[in-house]
């Protein structure tokens, strides 16, 4: 059980060194989706906005009382 949990730990640091110098890449992917993510969620909060403004306004059921 521990050689395999050795050979398992020494793939993964070989693995690690094989992509280091792709590591740039996985950041600028990383920040491509953030700013396409803070772009859909700014669209998202205007929607939000205006379905509060919407909410707000209630709309209560009246009779209409004629004193007679």
């Amino acid at each position: 059980m521990a050689a395999d949990g050795i050979g398992v730990f020494q793939k993964i640091c070989e693995e690690r060194f094989q992509q280091f110098h792709a590591t740039l890449v996985g950041l600028v992917d990383l920040w491509v989706v953030v700013k396409v993510f803070v772009k859909i969620f700014a669209q998202l909060e205007v929607g939000f906005s205006t379905l509060g403004t919407i909410l707000d306004k209630r709309i209560v059921l009246q009779s209409d009382f004629i004193d007679a």
